[in-house]
């Protein structure tokens, strides 16, 4: 018996992280899904050479993309620069050459559209702001296309958006199966966890904040709202969410950069819903790893 309860201590003490870093074993088996905020994207291995699609696209873009059309053929905008920014890939893998669009909405903003090519002409199935952070192909076929919208404007919340991929139909759907927004000052570091922390706050009152620091004397101001320090956030007992990166601070502290369930709406003076958007926003900031329960899923 002594034996067996030496072996269970030894598998217990190496499956447990006594910083708050997490073991390869121990995030939890749900939907493990992760934006890849460390990425850069590029066209290089993804994009082909299809000129004659690139201008039979672009003598149709006064219909197809007005707005943006317009915003080019000028001294600062040329109609290259729109050229530049049509990309041909064959998404669907269906043997012809579709159209990505990457660039402006004929505003501020930029914006990603997505154009199947058909016998019946170009079929605009997808549009979105901003940028594209990453695309993951499955069999050949975009399987989900990850959008990263840094505002504009007056707005002081940036969103990640994941939209998966579905071909059942002849038109294919992306269906949002991710979102969360974080401050435009929120620090983000250059590396995540392969896999999430699932997480439970075990105080009332618990600060996240928008970098891994204590500061709760610094005047800030944001989207006129004023507030001290770094605290972005207030969170309850019971919150629940999950850890994607961390960083010790120069007392040891182990912070965890995180998502919180968006379930819990209780406080968010500083983070709202993107406008028109239905699906639910997960707020993401640092918190202490000291005072929060591990859930296994």
């Amino acid at each position: 018996m002594k034996k067996i309860a030496l072996i269970i201590f030894i598998l217990f003490s190496a499956c447990t992280s006594k910083t708050g870093l997490p073991e390869k074993n121990t995030p939890g088996k749900g939907n493990d899904i992760m934006f890849p905020f460390e990425d850069t994207f590029s066209w290089k291995g993804i994009g082909k050479r299809d000129d004659a699609l690139i201008a039979l696209f672009v003598k149709q873009a006064p219909v197809l993309l007005k707005s943006e059309y317009e915003f080019y053929g000028n001294a600062y905008h040329p109609e290259k620069e729109f050229e530049n920014e049509c990309h041909v890939i064959d998404f669907n893998n269906d043997g012809v050459n579709d159209i990505i669009y990457t660039g402006s909405t004929g505003g501020e903003e930029r914006e990603v559209a997505i154009f199947l090519n058909t016998k019946n002409g170009f079929q605009k199935v997808f549009k979105q702001v901003q940028y594209i952070k990453k695309l993951d192909f499955k069999d050949h076929k975009l399987y989900r296309l990850y959008i990263f919208d840094d505002g504009c404007c007056a707005t002081y919340n940036d969103f990640n958006r994941i939209y998966q991929v579905d071909y059942k139909d002849k038109t294919p759907q992306f269906t949002l199966i991710y979102l969360t927004a974080k401050t435009h000052n929120a620090y983000f570091p250059k590396k995540y966890f392969n896999r999430p922390i699932y997480f439970e706050v075990l105080n009332n009152n618990y600060k996240m904040r928008d970098s891994a620091a204590v500061d709760d004397t610094t005047k800030n101001g944001m989207g006129g709202i004023t507030f001290l320090g770094n605290n972005i956030d207030t969170l309850s007992k019971g919150t629940k969410g999950r850890a994607i990166a961390s960083q010790t601070d120069k007392t040891g502290r182990v912070w965890w950069l995180v998502e919180i369930d968006s379930a819990y709406r209780k406080y968010g003076n500083l983070f709202y819903q993107p406008e028109g958007e239905k699906y639910p926003t997960s707020k993401m900031g640092w918190i202490s790893s000291r005072y929060v329960k591990r859930i296994i899923k």
